[in-house]
């Protein structure tokens, strides 16, 4: 349509006097007057302002209304103002010539020329003319039209089905990862109900961790018993060595364990905690500088809803963010790994309250057997205290 107008104009240009030309389209249920097509010498840069409206009250709607053919000069346009039928717009054109656009029995519209020339005037010729012009621009207009609609329909089709294309993939994507978290989930109860090794069941885990998300920097950190230094038992960093022990301070890991909830920190987050005072960055307690990570997720490990330590990945990728989805991975991870070590710490005291047993009942043995072994000693010296008295009587008997 946007070509189709100004191929219209050049057509007319060529059989008539026609700089000034416009297309107005109505519609007789709502008597609404639409803007077309508008080329006009004096009043192109004021119809932006005009609405269109102001077609009704013009010529335009004059023809509109009377659903015929109209020539016009200063004197008609004159007697039309005077008598009401119009209301003078823009600038005055010397002579002004517009037609109906009918489709079947119902005019659609005005098309018009005019000229600001009073040389020219145009007669019923041009009107015959103009006429047969507007039969036809109004079946090309249909026409177009309906290519139109026909390749807007085309291109919504083409468009609805690349989204439903688009939500096939992303569903059989999520149906995927989906099945592979549930079997990753799976592999880590296996791991907390089997693995007797923590660092085994530690190194597990950060592998299984891995095929979910990026987890190359990972580590697990641990409460001591005093709850006033950090432990390490796993540390993976591609730009770091393993982390010490160290006091508690303002790191994320400390973080974690006063919310005692898990949280993801990208870089704007990390800022904002640094402003509140909530955090210092480079708590890692390391000799050499700390490198900032552009997205960090903790998880609370938790035994009796008492925060013992914290998990955590990070990536050091600006690219990358980590999203709630990976959070809640995590989480459930946290739960396994505490489940863990619960069971480690539940089968140290047993094993200490065992070795305690086991040396009570050897303690208590042996004092026995050391009971045992006094008694047996003086039974036998009362034995042979027994056999000397026995002995020194039968001697005196004899002698």
């Amino acid at each position: 349509m946007a070509d189709f107008y100004p191929a219209i104009h050049k057509m007319v240009s060529e059989q008539l006097h026609a700089e000034n030309f416009y297309v107005v389209l109505y519609d007789s249920a709502t008597e609404n007057y639409r803007l077309q097509y508008f080329s006009d010498e004096k009043d192109q840069q004021l119809i932006a302002s005009v609405p269109t409206s102001a077609f009704s009250r013009g010529l335009t709607g004059y023809v509109a209304r009377q659903q015929k053919p109209l020539l016009c000069d200063e004197q008609q346009f004159q007697d039309l103002v005077e008598s009401g039928e119009i209301q003078a717009q823009g600038s005055p054109s010397a002579h002004w010539m517009g037609i109906p656009l009918w489709r079947a029995d119902k005019v659609i519209g005005v098309m018009a020329i005019q000229s600001y020339d009073s040389k020219y005037r145009y007669n019923e010729q041009d009107l015959k003319l103009f006429s047969s012009i507007g039969a036809h621009t109004v079946i090309a207009l249909d026409r177009v039209r309906s290519r139109e609609l026909l390749e807007s329909t085309v291109k919504e089709r083409t468009q609805q089905l690349l989204q439903i294309n688009d939500s096939l993939q992303k569903e059989i994507k999520e149906r995927i990862h989906g099945e592979q978290l549930q079997a990753a989930l799976y592999k880590i109860s296996e791991l907390t109900a089997s693995s007797q090794d923590m660092q085994t069941f530690y190194k597990a885990i950060h592998k299984v961790l891995c095929s979910l998300m990026a987890a190359e920097n990972c580590y697990i950190a641990l409460l001591d018993a005093e709850q006033t230094k950090l432990t390490f038992p796993f540390y993976v960093d591609q730009y770091s060595p393993a982390a010490r022990d160290r006091p508690l301070s303002r790191g994320f890991t400390e973080y974690v364990i006063r919310c005692a909830e898990a949280r993801l920190i990208n870089s704007e987050q990390a800022t904002a905690l640094v402003e509140h005072g909530e955090i210092r960055r480079g708590m890692s307690g390391l000799n050499q500088p700390s490198r900032h990570s552009s997205s960090w997720l903790g998880a609370p490990l938790k035994i009796e809803q008492k925060v013992i330590g914290v998990i955590a990945v990070q990536s050091y990728e600006s690219d990358y963010q980590y999203s709630e989805q990976e959070l809640t991975i995590l989480r459930f991870v946290s739960q396994h790994i505490a489940v863990a070590i619960q069971r480690k710490l539940t089968a140290e005291k047993q094993k200490l309250h065992q070795e305690e047993l086991e040396r009570k009942v050897f303690e208590s043995t042996r004092e026995l057997r050391q009971t045992n072994l006094f008694l047996r000693l003086q039974v036998e010296e009362r034995k042979k205290a027994e056999q000397k008295l026995f002995y020194d009587g039968f001697e005196d008997l004899l002698g």
